[in-house]
């Protein structure tokens, strides 16, 4: 993965871990074509996806922040639908 992308990713992973949140598969792509980007896709156990990219040309720190907002979205995406899902099977 790409270097910065990989480490706004730990950083972000491992809040996700420690929450019990869906943990997304990741794709390395370059998606992004802006020229200091580096994106990835995430995708959910139901294989829908999602993009995400960081600004290479920021700090580190408002990188971490930039990621963890996208990450943030797709987890809340995840959780419902796995909400859904369940809710369908029960009825």
């Amino acid at each position: 993965m790409h270097v910065h992308l990989s480490r706004a990713m730990a950083r972000v992973l491992n809040d996700l871990e420690v929450t019990g949140a869906p943990i997304p598969r990741i794709e390395e792509s370059d998606w992004q074509d802006y020229e200091s980007a580096e994106s990835a896709y995430l995708w959910s156990e139901d294989n829908s996806g999602m993009g995400v990219w960081v600004d290479t040309s920021v700090s580190d720190a408002e990188q971490v922040a930039m990621l963890a907002d996208q990450v943030q979205e797709w987890a809340v995406e995840a959780l419902a639908h796995g909400a859904t899902d369940e809710l369908a099977s029960v009825s």
